[in-house]
């Protein structure tokens, strides 16, 4: 099982990605110090990088050289603070290798910050690593015996856990195909570390130290469902929880789920299902080292119990065995544990279930396994499941396949063994049985000259099958894709359900259903909103599998979108989307809307799904995009005009103002009131009269109380009750949003009027 810290760095060696790498809070470059000296070596020589090695080690005092073997070295030393310290002296030593090579050397902590890497070069000077991969040393046969930074109190280091690489490929700076890969750690611990239900909410994204089934870890007897093979048990580790010296430091913390699967879903156990273990400070709970335990809620809605004491004291005496483990350490059972079959666990494979029978010619098969037989296949732990590329089957899988002819029968089987057993090969070991017996007659990584895995290295992560495993008729999983879409579901509602939507149909994103995976890959690696979202290459395939069943032809309901036009559109648009203070929208369509959506400033707080956008867009098509016609009673009151034609010349006007006494032109001449000829412009605080009080009111109801409430308390826009003509007319010219409103100073005049009312 690849770390996923250590997969990042690969990534970024390989220059796929930039992650991030930097330092704590205190000034690498201006503390570091350099001692550098060459020594001879006389332990042989290390074999050039092929092919991609990585080496996870325990931090360690002080380095180790390889001999020939560069996966014995440990190259990196980190003083004191390896064994529990509080000091960091940071020490690289390399053997000689047989060519020259060029050395990379790395820091990362997400303590700090996760989207920065700060890689050494030859200066050493840390440098970003998006600005470039340099080596550390370049064109180098090794030698290296090399002190950096001085020595560092922990108390100057900011607290969280610091991942240390160190990448050889062969000189040149162009071959990162082939590497070699170390990684320690370290953490700098706070006083104490009381847990919250927060803590534990992201632990699924967390490394995975162990995936076993039943006989797989003996210790379990029947704690976790350990007596009952149908339960699979993983366990999760937090950043901080590595082994300094003999003990974890302060703030680690280790997750349990014990489950089982059904219908390609997972299922806690109803007693024990999901269980933590976090490294308090001293004094917490000095009889078991200090840790605290937790039985947590399998939706992580809650702690049920947690403490020094639960569960009656089960859970200190249980781990208090693990002192006397030789393979434990500071309470906590070794992880992962490895499975080494014996003749017995075969002896009884007729019990177990029959995942598949066929006599078909395979091209899968070649002359493997007696061509023109009758194949039974047949699995141990039927729930046992590859429910991730990463993780593949849990340890303690069993499949064994019976292959009977007219004159022959052969018993193979492949099983899971886990630990540090062939591990570029998924820890897989093969099996030859005596077919009467069903003792071992053959067993190892490399059975029938390697034909095995060889053969089964068709089954990765392909339409084959998974995890070394080819695809059974009966198999619940590795077969169809039941359990990888119950998977992608679960993944799709805790990751992307928050912006897409339920049944991803859109929300603050898009409607994404039916999307592929290398569509999702290429969402993340481009839209700035998905940057934070950590998924495996798996999860993805699973996601996009989940959406691939998803129904992308739901019609639009012109129903639901009058509702909701009424409820985030009418406002602005008026009812029948006739317009309003925005304009008239009957008849557009639902590009047209998400294009308003993403270009008006005005529109940027209305929140609808990509399905809602839809809908409204399908009740804009059933209207009518003829404008209403105004009433009459606002035609006549708004453009109060003359009896005849020659009353709006200037002539007849300008006798009549200047002469006091009658004329005839004067008395032949119909005017309208002396107000509308003699007064072109309204007075700043009109008399409330009955006529202009009920004309302001109708044009606010029509053109302002969609934005200002319906007696003007405010809604969108602000209270304006008791607003002058004055205010009303600075409004218009000054505020961007008024600009499409159409008022006449008579109808301003009117509806200050109306405000003066209220």
């Amino acid at each position: 099982m690849v770390n996923k810290r250590l997969g990042k760095f690969i990534v970024i060696f390989l220059l796929v990605a930039v992650g991030a790498f930097i330092y704590g809070n205190f000034d690498l470059n201006a503390s570091m110090t350099k001692q550098l000296y060459t020594v001879k070596m006389d332990e042989g020589q290390m074999s050039m990088p092929m092919g991609q090695q990585m080496m996870t080690y325990s931090p360690v005092s002080d380095p180790v050289v390889g001999t020939t073997d560069p996966t014995v070295a440990r190259p990196m030393g980190l003083g004191s603070m390896a064994s529990g310290g509080n000091m960091l002296s940071m020490h690289i030593k390399l053997g000689q290798f047989v060519g020259n090579v060029d050395v990379y050397f790395g820091v990362f902590s997400e303590a700090i910050n996760p989207k920065e890497i700060l890689i050494l070069n030859q200066n050493n000077e840390f440098v970003e690593a998006s600005k470039g991969l340099t080596p550390w040393r370049s064109n180098t046969v090794g030698n290296i015996d090399e002190t950096l930074f001085g020595d560092i109190p922990t108390s100057s280091i900011t607290q969280g856990t610091y991942y240390l690489y160190l990448g050889i490929t062969p000189a040149g700076g162009n071959d990162f195909a082939n590497n070699f890969i170390y990684e320690t750690r370290f953490t700098v611990s706070p006083s104490d570390y009381v847990a919250t239900l927060d803590d534990f909410k992201n632990y699924s994204t967390w490394d995975v130290v162990d995936y076993t089934i039943s006989d797989a870890n003996p210790t379990l007897a029947s704690a976790h469902s350990g007596s009952d093979e149908t339960y699979s048990r993983r366990v999760y580790a937090n950043s901080a929880a590595v082994l300094q010296g003999s003990e974890y430091p302060v703030g680690s913390i280790l997750v349990k789920e014990t489950f089982s699967w059904a219908d390609g879903a997972k299922n806690f156990a109803s007693s024990g299902g999901l269980l933590a273990m976090v490294k308090r400070a001293s004094g917490f709970n000095p009889s078991n080292n200090n840790w605290e335990w937790f039985i947590l809620s399998t939706d992580l809605s809650s702690i049920t119990s947690q403490g020094a004491d639960i569960s009656n004291g089960i859970c200190n005496t249980c781990h208090s065995s693990a002192t006397q483990d030789s393979k434990a350490s500071d309470y906590v059972f070794e992880n992962p544990t490895e499975f080494i079959a014996e003749d017995s666990d075969f002896a009884d494979y007729t019990n177990w279930s029959l995942i598949d029978t066929s006599s078909d010619a395979n091209p899968l098969l070649g002359s493997a396994h007696i061509p023109g037989s009758t194949r039974y296949v047949y699995k141990k732990q039927f729930n046992a499941n590859p429910d991730t590329e990463e993780q593949g089957y849990p340890i303690g899988t069993i499949i064994l396949k019976r292959t009977v002819s007219s004159y022959s029968t052969e018993i193979t089987a492949m099983v899971k063994r886990g630990g540090s057993f062939d591990t570029a090969n998924g820890n897989w070991e093969y099996f030859t049985l005596d077919a009467s017996t069903l003792s071992i007659t053959g067993r190892g990584a490399d059975l029938m000259d390697g034909g095995c895995k060889s053969c089964h290295a068709q089954a990765l992560s392909t339409e084959n099958g998974k995890d070394y495993v080819f695809k059974h008729d009966n198999d619940p999983f590795n077969n169809d894709s039941t359990a990888q879409i119950a998977t992608g579901k679960e993944l799709f509602t805790k990751t992307c359900s928050g912006c897409h939507g339920e049944n991803a149909v859109g929300n603050v994103g898009p409607n994404i259903q039916g999307e592929d995976a290398e569509e999702i890959e290429e969402a993340l690696k481009t839209v700035s909103a998905m940057s934070g979202v950590s998924v495996t290459e798996s999860e993805i395939e699973a996601i996009a599998a989940y959406l691939a069943t998803l129904t992308t032809t739901t019609t639009p309901s012109a129903e639901n979108g009058e509702e909701l036009f009424t409820k985030n559109c009418a406002v602005c648009h008026g009812e029948n989307a006739v317009g309003n203070v925005g304009p008239n929208i009957q008849g557009e369509d639902a590009e047209e809307i998400e294009e308003a959506l993403e270009t008006v400033s005005a529109m940027s707080g209305v929140s609808v799904s990509q399905s809602e956008i839809k809908d409204i867009a399908a009740y804009l098509a059933t209207l009518t995009t003829t404008t209403p016609t105004p009433t009459p009673t606002a035609t006549a009151t708004a453009t109060p005009t003359p009896t005849s034609t020659p009353t709006a010349t200037p002539t007849p006007t300008a006798t009549a103002t200047a002469t006091p006494t009658p004329t005839p032109t004067a008395t032949a001449t119909p005017t309208p009131t002396p107000t509308a000829t003699a007064t072109p412009t309204p007075t700043p605080t009109p008399t409330a009269t009955p006529s202009n009080v009920a004309l302001g009111q109708q044009t606010f109801s029509q053109k302002c109380a969609g934005c200002h409430g319906s007696n003007a308390e405010g809604n969108i826009g602000p209270n304006i009750q008791g607003k002058t003509a004055t205010d009303i007319q600075t409004a218009l010219s000054t505020v961007p949003l008024m600009s499409g409103v159409s008022v006449t100073s008579t109808e301003v005049e009117a509806i200050a009027a109306f405000l003066a009312t209220l």
